[in-house]
């Protein structure tokens, strides 16, 4: 396979500029890190690239920006592809985050939230938890 090949075919090369989405610097990273364990090692053949990048950027600003993160739309459009594709590759990118990625070097990532994406599960229901737990433990004396 040549060189530009390879390049088209890698999505991480479908990243936007950075100053170009609303993410914080380190989902943006992780963002990148993300697609560079996912590619080439998993299949993605039949996938587009833009929508595999824009779900890599998309749990990545959930899992380090709980509150405040940048929508799946506002994602797709800074990627040129749906919200929708950005849907169908969360939670098998979110898995793969959780499996093959050292969280460790990554310290505001939140596994919690990982966790959940590559679950399909809604992210509210995470943070209204840990929200819970907050008052309760606010409160204890």
């Amino acid at each position: 396979m040549s060189a530009e090949l390879g390049d088209q075919l890698d999505p991480a090369t479908y990243l936007p500029d950075e100053d170009r989405v609303a993410v914080e610097p380190e989902a943006y990273r992780f963002a990148g890190v993300l697609l560079s364990a996912a590619y080439p090692s998993v299949d993605f053949q039949h996938f587009s690239r833009s929508g595999l990048a824009g779900s890599a950027l998309y749990i990545a600003s959930v899992a380090v920006s709980e509150r405040g993160r940048v929508s799946q739309e506002e994602i797709a459009c800074s990627v040129g592809t749906t919200r929708m594709s950005i849907h169908t590759h969360t939670a098998r990118l979110a898995r793969l985050a959780t499996e093959e990625v050292d969280l460790s070097t990554y310290p505001s990532i939140s596994p919690d939230v990982l966790q959940c994406l590559a679950q399909g599960q809604s992210v509210q229901r995470v943070l209204q938890e840990r929200a819970g737990r907050s008052i309760e433990s606010s409160s204890s004396p």
